[in-house]
């Protein structure tokens, strides 16, 4: 994992450390199992067992309670060292900042993912299977940036399904709702069949997306453009993770009483 070398950990540590977090381990298994030799386990072991990390008695090593305490730790810290690596490419590539900190450094829960990269044909059109998912659920939730020309349609659509509605937008959205959607979204508001609400301030990302089965986002490259891919995700960690994005700008957001 190169990303620990950046952070000066050593590989050959945190392997021997997870094997005794299974339980005590004799030294020949040790040997065995992280395919190493005599010489090179021997300085490992004396700085863990010099810090009270790792004991030993019999030819047995095993984590001491701190050790345990601490590899517990490690532990998350590592899953999200290989989400990182795993996912650099694409996360170096686009703004995480409009994400805040507590979500941030839980964003491993996003895996598994998809990403998708529509045909320019099909930029502006909502994704078939998001459409489908929601079809099938009984909220839909989005923040946006953008409405694609679809959308509208889909909304009525939703609400004649008994689908509960709450949409976020932006300032400059809201405005141009105003300017050319004001009949549609005045009828829904006078009904009351969708929540709107703007969020005052600038919205870094283009698109995120939550029902009741999958979490999409789409977001902006480094330099603050539309990129065109849009990220899916599907499990039940990466929909708790979605709803409580949501909440964080619902709650940052005003009411839309009328258009």
């Amino acid at each position: 994992m190169p990303l620990l070398e950046t952070f000066g950990i050593s590989e050959d540590k945190i392997n021997l450390l997870l094997l005794l977090y299974d339980g005590p381990k004799k030294k020949k298994t040790i040997l065995e199992t992280l395919n190493i030799s005599s010489q090179a386990l021997v300085p490992s072991i004396k700085v863990l067992e010099s810090n009270n990390i790792v004991v030993h008695y019999d030819g047995t090593y095993e984590l001491s309670s701190i050790g345990k305490i601490a590899v517990d730790e490690i532990i998350p810290f590592l899953d999200t060292l290989e989400f990182l690596e795993n996912n650099l490419d694409y996360l170096a590539e686009h703004r995480l900042d409009f994400i805040p900190f507590h979500l941030l450094k839980r964003l491993r829960e996003l895996c598994p993912y998809t990403i998708v990269r529509p045909h320019f044909s099909e930029a502006f059109e909502f994704n078939k299977k998001l459409e489908e998912t929601t079809d099938a659920s009984k909220t839909f939730r989005i923040a946006t940036s953008l409405l694609l020309p679809t959308l509208p349609s889909f909304f009525a659509k939703w609400i004649d399904e008994g689908i509960d509605i709450s949409v976020i937008v932006s300032e400059e959205l809201l405005e141009k709702i105003r300017n050319e959607h004001v009949f549609i979204f005045q009828d829904l508001l006078t009904k009351r069949q969708i929540e709107l609400m703007v969020f005052p301030g600038n919205m870094c990302f283009q698109t995120f997306v939550l029902n009741d089965y999958c979490f999409s986002c789409n977001l902006l490259n480094k330099k603050g453009s539309i990129s065109g891919e849009q990220l899916i995700s599907c499990n039940t960690e990466a929909l708790k993770w979605g709803n409580e994005l949501f909440e964080h700008y619902r709650e940052c957001s005003l009411p839309v009483i009328t258009i």
